[in-house]
């Protein structure tokens, strides 16, 4: 080969280029556009285009990067395409055809790695090093930074030539430089005969054959050629260089040749790299898996599709290597299989159960190439008894068949002809039992490889029913009949005990025994039996029970177990277990945690991927159609899947906290629609259109009083009749589109007339009466907005219009109003939530509708006097969960019996409300603290506490209404409140031991909002020591929407930052700026009837009395003590500092 694109002049002009632009840019502008390409003695100079990273790829979550390499060289990261691969740095390339070894002792035949290049020496001092795995873009690249100099060694398994290992050494360099190379191939190949050898200016060449053949199959032989390595190079200053090495296999001389060719000339042209990494991202375009909120998981799941796709050879025309040469998809992914290690490259049902229906769902093209094997099973037992393999690969089938309708496929690709073998082999498998009289299958393995040989494995029996029963669909386009295989599916055993509801594993299976990984709870999830949500849950608890240590791809099928019986908590805790699997920096898989066992697993990476798919994405395959209902994984805060292959169309799915949209991106074989289950609502899918659901798009309309069932009860659902979405759109191209909550007028969409209006109006109202704006932090002041909008969306405010005879406001429960069906959101009932967390911002900036919250504890106080009197006490007992009745709804007794401290909360509340508005007209009374972890306990510091308020307010309160305060006043200023004097804390209750974990804040609300009387060492004390044992952490679980934070995060705004405290004789303040704000204002606070604007900044403050109260009111400094008299409409500003508001009564 020679091909003369030698260009000196070239070069000489790149050099005075690049210096003018250093001189006139600086250094970070001295790569050219031209660089110098350099293959043996072959040089070109070219202007080399910039490839942008494709925008729809995030390199934060593409590209792994790291300072240091692993210490375990096993951890490095694979590249290949599915032909050919290695680990980088090894000394080992595998090519997906080649194997050595007689039957059992076959295992993929090692290839020395002539591409592993290391840089031994620079002449200039290296600053910094980086090495990353770029999957984005399929390559692995090492960078040497200095003062005047940049190297980037590039490493890839050409994308297009199959055969080709590319490594690309770039040098950009303002001074001389030199650096040094060496090829490390490793030692010769113990697999592999060297049968001829060969050489030329720029390379070397052997044909090397295995030394012994697998089942005396025909030889395959492998031809490698490979760049000779230079000791050292030497680069001119001011230029950018970049040298190629290639090395080129294949399994004849031929396409050996070819393949060189083609990659030389790419190179010369420069399109080497962009060939390569364009039909990377066409892959990625065409199908991937986005996870907004959580870059550590978004990088897990690309690695995961990364590492499969490297080992999976797509369709090609154009490929030179003949025959097809992909065998098949092993457990230890294509760069790994020795004799004796990562199962030795072979495949086995990990392909079809793991690895196949993730490939499927995103990239059929290649999921069809996957079907076909040769036992080479080195264990007796295994090859002789793991049958169901046969299953597996005809429920392989049957899922591409239903994604796809690919009819070509089963009639012509010889698809039928691998059913009807298939269940012919199960026909000639099973027994007859006359007393059962159904057919069993006995002497087997099931997947749990513990136990052999069983009768009956309840896993195998069902494949060998499901691979029988789908001749049905499948034979006839073959014209074959499926009648007896049909009949024998029909009356196929299934292992079940009616008595304890569960699967046993096989005959004679006994509870407790130990097994090795997921087989029963298959059954559930990939194989969607018909199950009872109480067998489903028996399955998966009594199975995980003997499962201690299955490999990696076990636990998300568990975790998908959960999600379907709608156990989020328990899914995310099986979910995650999968993640000890997960190598960093790398993302590398392991069988088992701690890098042990097969590498780099993607049976692992196939079960993760799944446990998103089919868990979080809900998605299911079925014979007319394909199901999803997602989920947002763990701190994810938007799922994204795209390029789901359907019908031979293409579909993406977007899922978020409150919605989901679905795209058309590529015609399918037949029209698709939309159909939701809740609704029955269709939506015709057309290419290019999005078609979006949401939470105003639900199917489903509470009312606040409304609630149906006794113990528990919950809120009653009425159909959704004003969920509107478009479906159907004009053909006019939709140039925008944009979906908006607008807070200020608390509506989705617009509409125009009075009922608008009426609507706006009202609205505008509210945010006028009170309202907090935070200026310099816009994501902030949207939350802040958004946590107002949503409690007060939830209230009844008063209104001398209202229609319905008797008030309906229940209360506020912790999903707010537009939740709470059965068994989710706290059903819709009211706690102490209520009083405690989204009360106090409601007092503090709408007055009149706290008053509504205490009118609601009013309207249920004969009911808590009933409940008083049932317990053996005198006055007032409320619920701790509570309805439309006031009656208490908590299923549990340990929850309402022991917890009692709501009575004081709405106590507390009562007086917070007396001490802001002095509404003398509205005046009228054994436990388990707010840690729900603890009950029954004696003396809850948190309860002893509030009662004492309840006892001594009444003070205040009684002698309003000509009631005596004496013997509340005597118990109050007794009571215990627990305390250690020894070290300065409060313990949570009698007996608590330092380091208990605790539910949630308890202790610390003595602090505040109880603001009960101690040091700062004591409350710097408290908070530290429970901070510790908190348990519970943000997840995107639990309720929505879910107000209790909202108005746990409005008072860390009103009573944090604003330093706001409620005493008895004045308001307080001690204003501080929040996060990025550079303005804080609160606007109408209410107080003693009043209202107060308050502005803070960074030097100071000042703040305008915008209403009268029923008293005078004065500002006083606390520094100085100094009075400031407050009239409407006048701005007083001071310094920023420690203030309050005082009351004179007129």
């Amino acid at each position: 080969m020679c091909i003369q694109w030698k260009n000196d002049n070239g070069e000489r002009q790149q050099r005075k280029r690049n210096e003018i632009l250093q001189k006139t840019y600086g250094r970070e502008n001295s790569y050219g556009e031209y660089v110098t390409l350099v293959y043996g003695n072959e040089r070109r100079v070219i202007q080399k285009p910039k490839n942008a990273y494709p925008d729809f790829l995030d390199p934060d979550v593409t590209i792994l990067s790291t300072n240091s390499l692993p210490f375990f060289t096993k951890l490095l990261p694979t590249i290949g395409n599915g032909y050919i691969a290695t680990v980088v740095k090894s000394d080992t390339i595998y090519r997906s055809d080649l194997f050595t070894g007689y039957n059992v002792t076959s295992h993929r035949a090692r290839i020395p790695a002539t591409s592993n290049i290391e840089l031994t020496f620079v002449s200039e001092k290296v600053t910094s090093l980086k090495y990353s795995l770029d999957m984005g873009r399929g390559m692995y690249i090492e960078e040497y930074k200095g003062e005047h100099f940049d190297i980037q060694i590039k490493m890839y398994a050409h994308r297009v030539l199959k055969g080709v290992l590319v490594t690309d050494l770039t040098v950009n360099t303002t001074v001389n430089l030199t650096v040094k190379l060496q090829s490390n191939p490793g030692r010769a190949s113990q697999d592999l005969q060297i049968v001829k050898n060969s050489s030329t200016n720029e390379s070397f060449s052997f044909q090397a054959e295995p030394k012994q053949q697998e089942y005396n199959s025909a030889q395959n032989d492998a031809y490698v050629t490979y760049s000779k390595v230079p000791r050292d190079i030497t680069f001119k200053s001011f230029t950018t260089t970049s040298h190629l090495f290639l090395t080129v296999i294949s399994n004849d001389e031929g396409s050996t040749k070819d393949y060189l060719y083609e990659a030389y000339v790419a190179f010369m042209n420069g399109s080497l790299e962009t060939s390569h990494t364009n039909a990377w991202i066409k892959s990625w375009e065409e199908g991937r898996i986005d996870l907004t909120g959580n870059i550590p998981l978004a990088r897990v799941t690309y690695a995961s599709y990364y590492y499969i796709l490297s080992s999976v050879l797509p369709p090609d025309p154009d490929i030179l290597v003949k025959p097809w040469p992909f065998v098949g998809l092993s457990p230890g992914d294509l760069a790994h299989g020795a004799l004796g290690r990562d199962y030795a490259g072979h495949v086995f049902w990990d392909q079809e159960t793991w690895m196949y229906p993730p490939v499927l769902m995103l990239h059929s093209e290649m999921g069809k190439v996957i079907l076909e094997r040769l036992e080479v099973c080195p264990g007796e037992k295994f090859a002789r008894y793991e049958q169901h393999i046969t299953g597996d690969i005809a429920f392989a089938l049957k899922q591409y068949y239903m994604m796809s309708n690919d009819t070509d496929f089963i009639q012509n690709g010889r698809g039928g002809e691998l059913i009807n073998e298939i269940a012919n082999y199960w026909t000639s498998r099973v027994v007859y039992n006359e007393q059962k009289q159904l057919y069993e299958i006995p002497g087997v393995m099931p997947p749990d490889e513990f136990h052999s040989p069983v009768n009956n494995s309840a896993y195998t029996n069902v494949v060998a029913k499901i691979s029988l029963l789908m001749t049905k669909d499948i034979l006839p386009l073959i014209n074959m009949n499926s009648t007896k295989f049909e009949e024998i599916g029909n009356k196929m055993y299934i292992p079940f005990d009616e008595s304890a509801k569960f699967h046993p594993e096989y005959d004679g299976y006994k509870l407790g025994t130990i097994i090795k990984q997921a087989d029963v709870i298959l059954l559930g999830f990939p194989l969607m039996q018909n199950l009872t949500t109480e067998v489903r849950k028996n399955d998966l608890t009594i199975y995980e029970k003997v499962t201690p240590g299955g490999p990696a791809m076990t636990w998300g099928m568990f975790a998908i177990g959960w999600i379907e019986l709608g156990d989020m908590t328990k899914a995310e805790e099986l979910f995650k277990r999968q993640m000890l699997n997960v190598n960093k920096p790398f993302n590398v898989w392991s069988e088992v945690p701690l890098g042990l066992g097969a590498l780099n697993f993607i049976t692992g990476s196939g079960g993760y991927l799944q446990s998103l798919i089919f868990g979080y994405g809900g998605f299911r395959i079925r014979e007319d159609k394909l199901e999803f209902n997602g989920n947002l994984p763990p701190n994810v805060t938007c799922f994204n899947i795209t390029g789901v292959d359907y019908l031979q169309g293409s579909l993406s799915f977007s899922f978020w906290d409150y919605g989901m949209s679905v795209k058309q991106t590529k015609t399918a074989k037949t029209n698709l629609m939309v159909v939701l289950d809740f609704s029955g609502e269709k939506t015709l899918l057309t290419v290019g259109r999005t078609v979006s659901y949401g939470l105003v798009h639900s199917d489903t309309i509470y009312r606040s009083d409304l609630y149906n069932g006794y113990k528990p009860s919950h809120r009653a659902r009425i159909p959704s009749m004003c969920a509107v979405n478009i479906t159907k759109i004009s053909d006019s191209e939709i140039t925008d589109k944009k979906y908006s909550l607008d807070l200020g007028r608390g509506e989705v969409g617009y509409i125009e007339g009075n009922l608008e209006l009426l609507h706006v109006k009202a609205w505008e109202k509210e945010w006028k009466n009170g309202r907090i704006d935070l200026s310099g932090n816009p994501d902030l002041t949207k939350t802040t907005y958004a946590s107002l909008y949503y409690l007060m969306s939830s209230m009844l405010p008063p209104d001398q219009y209202i229609l319905t005879s008797v008030w309906p406001f229940v209360g506020l429960s912790p999903g707010d109003l537009a939740h709470g069906s059965k068994g989710k959101d706290y059903e819709g009932h009211v706690f102490w939530d209520q009083e405690t967390w989204m009360y106090p911002p409601l007092l503090m900036l709408q007055s009149e509708w706290a008053k509504i919250i205490l009118n609601s504890r009013i309207r249920t106080l004969n009911a808590a006097k009933s409940i008083a009197s049932k317990g053996g006490y005198k006055g007032a007992m409320f619920p701790w969960e509570s309805a439309f009745t006031g009656f208490e709804v908590c299923p549990e007794d340990v929850y309402s019996k022991y917890e009692q401290h709501i009575n004081g909360d709405i106590a507390l509340a009562v007086k917070q409300y007396f001490m802001m508005t002095n509404d003398t007209n509205f005046i009228i009374n054994d436990v388990m603290p707010p840690d729900e972890y603890h009950a029954p306990v004696n003396n809850s510091v948190y309860t002893n506490a509030i009662a004492q308020i309840s006892l001594l307010m009444t003070k205040d309160i009684l002698p309003l209404i000509n009631v005596s305060t004496t013997k509340f006043e005597e118990i109050g200023n007794k009571m215990l409140i627990p305390f250690i004097k020894s070290k300065n804390w409060h313990p949570e209750y009698d007996g608590y031991k330092e380091g208990t974990v605790v539910k949630q804040a308890d202790v610390i609300l003595l602090g505040f909002p109880l603001m009960l009387n101690m040091s700062k060492e004591v409350r710097k004390n408290d908070l530290l020591m429970y901070e510790k044992v908190w348990s519970e952490l943000p997840s995107g679980n639990g309720a929505v929407n879910f107000i209790t934070g909202m108005g746990g995060y409005l008072q860390s705004l009103i009573f944090g930052y604003g330093g706001f405290r409620m005493l008895s004789d004045r308001l307080e303040f001690n204003a501080n700026l929040p996060p990025d704000v550079t303005n804080y204002n609160i606007s109408g606070l209410d107080y003693f009837h009043g209202s107060f604007d308050f502005h803070f900044w960074d030097k100071g403050m000042n703040i305008t009395q915008t209403k009268e109260g029923n008293v005078d009111f004065d500002i006083v400094l606390a520094s100085s003590g100094v009075r400031y008299a407050l009239t409407v409409d006048k701005t007083i500003t001071f310094d920023r500092q420690k203030a309050s508001i005082c009351k004179q009564l007129k």
